[in-house]
């Protein structure tokens, strides 16, 4: 079961079956319940995990108590990785958003299979490029001024779903899209329906289809949202 499920995601691509198992052979389950904390901020960190099922967020605690919320994470995302290449402790908070298990990988199986599979090692370079771009994109977003050019960003770096151009799938709730982009509900609620009343997006449940992607990089790129 979890074989399949290894092969699939981007740390292993291109590995072999015999290498896949050697690396199945050092993983352990976890199980986390909503609302379990999964790990701490400044904890000695030794492992790596893998989402199988459910989501976690990775947050940060603010001064005045409130959170912020840097990143969510669903099956096959890989979090907790870019430790393993410096101090060795957890650099932020993560909680379960729903029941969740986690493959668990220890730094030590990841270090000796990139040590004998150049593979490998290219394999975990993508995953640290994807995940930096990531951190990047919430730090320019954070750094805008209007909640439209902080939603607009966001949404042009959304994938697509396969097989409907255009069509984005908002997996987690409203509360918690305003939380990532450093604004109040509300304020998220009437931008997004101010860009649909000017046909730049069509909101269909939890998805949202952009239909006009020249107006949105517009605006993504700090150009007003017009009051028309």
């Amino acid at each position: 079961m979890y074989k399949k499920f290894l092969s699939k995601i981007s740390l292993c691509d291109n590995l072999s079956d015999s290498q896949i198992d050697d690396f199945l052979k050092n993983v352990t389950v976890r199980r986390y319940q909503k609302g379990n904390t999964v790990f701490v901020k400044g904890k000695k960190s030794d492992s790596f995990f893998v989402v199988y099922s459910g989501r976690v967020k990775i947050y940060k605690l603010l001064p005045d108590g409130k959170t912020h919320i840097l990143k969510i994470f669903g099956s096959s995302d890989i979090l907790n990785l870019m430790p393993m290449f410096d101090q060795r402790v957890f650099m932020s908070y993560c909680e379960a958003l729903e029941n969740t298990e986690l493959l668990v990988v220890k730094y030590d199986t990841l270090s000796s299979c990139i040590c004998q599979n150049p593979q490998c090692a290219m394999n975990t370079l993508h995953v640290l490029a994807r995940c930096l771009k990531s951190y990047q994109l919430m730090i320019e977003i954070l750094l805008l001024k209007e909640t439209a050019a902080r939603v607009a960003t966001y949404l042009l770096d959304m994938p697509n779903q396969p097989d409907d151009c255009g069509v984005l799938d908002l997996t987690f709730s409203k509360t918690l899209l305003s939380n990532m982009l450093g604004t109040s509900r509300e304020n998220l609620s009437r931008t997004l329906s101010k860009l649909e009343k000017q046909r730049v997006i069509q909101l269909q449940g939890r998805q949202i289809k952009i239909l006009d992607y020249d107006t949105l990089k517009r605006i993504a790129e700090c150009e007003e949202l017009s009051h028309r």
